[in-house]
């Protein structure tokens, strides 16, 4: 695998919805409602960030026939002033339970781990060989 692109992002996202939800039902069920609800709405502004960046991604490598590293950092930097300032407004303006935020903001790098895990442990493509059937293809080969 030669880098991340549009593929791995998708399937960050879905692990993203996926703990996001595991972890706001769970949330639902056991804490008090305040604690619950920040915990919903952390999880769903990570929902979000992880949606901007795989969209930000497929637009950059759609335009000019493939991504720029100077293009890709201002968008980053530009999505990362925006959900600093949505983090502030949580906390500061709405004035969320703190744990139960960073409980919601958590499920992002849970499901970075989920996904890298479950790029890592998919079938490699294998390749016939003498006799016609499929043998593996080491890690070297890919």
């Amino acid at each position: 695998m030669s880098g991340i692109g549009p593929r791995q992002l998708r399937i960050v996202e879905r692990w993203t919805l996926i703990v996001a939800a595991v972890v706001v039902a769970a949330a639902t069920l056991v804490l008090p409602r305040p604690v619950a609800f920040a915990c919903a709405v952390g999880a769903g502004l990570e929902c979000a960030n992880a949606w901007a960046i795989r969209v930000m991604v497929e637009r950059a490598m759609k335009s000019r026939g493939g991504a720029t590293p100077g293009l890709g950092l201002l968008l980053f930097n530009a999505k990362m002033a925006v959900l600093v300032a949505m983090v502030a407004f949580a906390l500061f303006v709405l004035r969320l339970d703190g744990v139960g935020f960073v409980l919601g903001i958590s499920v992002f790098p849970v499901a970075l781990v989920a996904a890298a895990l479950s790029i890592r442990l998919e079938p490699g493509p294998s390749t016939p060989d003498a006799a016609g059937r499929g043998a593996p293809v080491t890690p070297g080969d890919r």
